[in-house]
């Protein structure tokens, strides 16, 4: 957007208005449904975030935002104390 903007001399939200007036579809944020439905998945089998993000490629924010964004409870961060 910000490239595209500067090629032309033109503001960021003049190239969003005639995007949208060409009807070309707006790119989608975040995480895919199934993606974030694994990153839920792997965390509560037991799995950190860090690592959930490392096995499914995507940054640990990324992860994180998955496993909430699917209505999963964050444990407490750090080592828990053995039961």
């Amino acid at each position: 957007m910000k490239d595209i903007a500067a090629r032309y001399s033109i503001h960021r939200s003049t190239v969003t208005e005639v995007l949208s007036r060409a009807e070309v579809p707006a790119r989608r944020y975040g995480l895919p449904e199934p993606v974030r439905k694994e990153a839920a998945q792997l965390y509560t089998q037991g799995l950190g975030i860090r690592t959930v993000a490392d096995r499914l490629g995507i940054s640990y924010a990324g992860a994180r935002a998955g496993i909430v964004g699917y209505g999963v409870a964050l444990r407490p961060s750090g080592r828990q104390p053995r039961r």
